[in-house]
Order: structure tokens, then sequence, then C-alpha cells
């Protein structure tokens, strides 16, 4: 088991026994060459807060099997969008191949140069859900946010 997965694991258990480790900061490797080449990334390292692992499990139902497979699903994605929230500041969302629930993509929200406490620059996940209702990609490509998809 990798580091990164015994932390996903601590994460998860002391949430579980009322002692929730959301300041950890979990390294998930470096930046994908999708986000560099088609969105304008740095190479950065990429990481995620125990915060959001801890919401991805317990507020979004993601399985933690799921979540200790994160640097393996960022770096295989499905499909690549700019953001189209209004306060996005170069943020993208991945679409990777896994569902939720068996019907509803599993969707990343990674934004870019976040200055994690007082380290250096990084590349975030800073959410990690299904994304229910209509296609996000058929809808995504309508409005013109896609950057890249895997042919």
């Amino acid at each position: 088991m990798s580091n990164y997965e015994m932390a996903v694991d601590a994460i998860i258990k002391s949430e579980m026994a009322g002692n929730p480790r959301h300041e950890l900061v979990l390294d998930l490797g470096d930046t994908p060459e999708y986000l560099i080449q088609h969105a304008n990334f740095q190479p950065r390292q990429m990481v995620i807060k125990g915060s959001t692992i801890s919401k991805a499990c317990f507020d979004h139902g993601l399985r933690t099997s799921f979540l200790k497979r994160l640097p393996e699903v960022l770096n295989k994605p499905k499909s690549l969008f700019k953001s189209v929230a209004g306060d996005a500041s170069g943020s993208v969302v991945v679409v990777t191949f896994e569902f939720h629930s068996n019907i509803i993509p599993i969707i990343i929200p990674i934004r870019p140069d976040c200055r994690v406490g007082r380290s250096a620059l990084y590349n975030q996940v800073v959410s990690i859900y299904g994304k229910d209702g209509e296609s996000p990609e058929a809808k995504w490509k309508r409005q013109g946010a896609l950057l890249w998809e895997q042919k």
C-alpha cells in the first residue's frame, strides 16, 4: 500500500472516530501531461486536502477504493473541460471513466497554482463528485468548454 493510500485510510478512519484530519495535504504526484499541454498548467506537484477526501467520501458517497486510486484515475482521464463557473480562475474539470452508483460520471475539478499553507504553489484537486443530471460532457461541449478528450 502506498503512502497516499495509507493517508486516505487514516483520514477516513479519523473522520469516523470524530477526529477529522482536514488540514492534511496529500501528494498526488506530478501534474499529468494533458493538463500541461491542454490547460496550460505549470508542471507542479498535484495535491488534495484531507477535507476534500472527507467530503468526497462522506458527503458525496464515493468509495474509499476509488479515492485510493485517485492518482491513477487522474493519469487516465476521459476528457478535460475548462470550468464554466464564474470564479474559476483557470480551473478545469476532469471527466473520468469512473461512475458513481454505476450511472453518474465522476468529475474532478482542479485549480492551478494554489498556495497551500505557506508552502510553494501546487495544482490542487478541489473536489470530487458524481455529476448527475444531463450528461456533463454533452452540456459542456455545447458551451464550448472542451479542452481535450481521449480518442
